[in-house]
């Protein structure tokens, strides 16, 4: 089981293309010095781009699978390999460091990987200690995945989304904290977003007592801490 540049070829260019600005309250808890950053599967290096006009940044790296968008991406930072995140790591084609960065950015990434726990072990080495790793992972236990399969018994894959099509491993709230934990990793902070964007959804969660809280999650937002000084 892979996924290759041919799963994604009907995306649409907006996939590789958006800047994940929903990270920026946590770069208050970066070092207020110029940081190495690494990005995995950074698109076309949007997210890098916009990083570097939030703060200083020393040095960008990033893997990206596809190679239209990496070769834009290699305009946005010192380093872009292009290809198999997981075949390379396998080879020991990566040339990361030990210690080597300060952020490592895995945004709704690791969910398209066949063993993102090997993955996830690679970068607490390749981070600096007290250094960050922030995950987006979305939410398998969103209504929308969940009601279908209940009542209708539909697991239906669509082009984007909790059930996007090239998506290898599924998460809950407490198996994606795992899934850095398993790593070394202390999770410094767990954020839900979107969460509870309509009315009836703010109602549903009140009257419930925040039970329905991870029923109304799309995806997690989690920030770990590397152990160290």
């Amino acid at each position: 089981m892979s996924v290759s540049a041919l799963d994604y070829q009907d995306k649409q260019a907006a996939y590789f293309a958006n800047a994940r600005r929903e990270i920026a309250p946590l770069l208050a808890r970066l070092p207020q010095r110029p940081i190495r950053v690494l990005e995995l599967g950074c698109g076309n290096g949007a997210t890098l781009a916009w990083l570097r006009s939030q703060t200083p940044v020393e040095h960008a790296s990033g893997v990206e699978l596809f190679a239209d968008a990496a070769q834009q991406a290699a305009q946005q930072a010192e380093r872009i390999l292009q290809g198999n995140l997981e075949q390379m790591l396998e080879q020991g084609a990566l040339p990361f460091q030990a210690g080597e960065f300060d952020l490592i950015l895995c945004m709704d990434v690791l969910e398209h990987l066949v063993d993102p726990w090997r993955v996830t072990r690679a970068c607490a080495g390749w981070l600096r200690p007290g250094g960050l790793l922030i995950a987006s992972i979305p939410n398998v236990r969103n209504w929308r995945a969940l009601l279908p399969l209940l009542f209708a018994a539909r697991w239906e894959y669509s082009e984007a989304g909790i059930l996007d099509r090239t998506h290898l491993r599924f998460f809950t709230g407490a198996s994606a904290r795992a899934l850095l934990t398993q790593a070394g990793l202390q999770i410094d902070d767990a954020q839900r977003l979107p969460f509870a964007v309509s009315p009836k959804a703010r109602w549903a969660n009140r009257l419930s007592l925040g039970l329905l809280r991870d029923f109304l999650t799309l995806q997690f937002l989690l920030t770990a801490r590397k152990p160290g000084p």
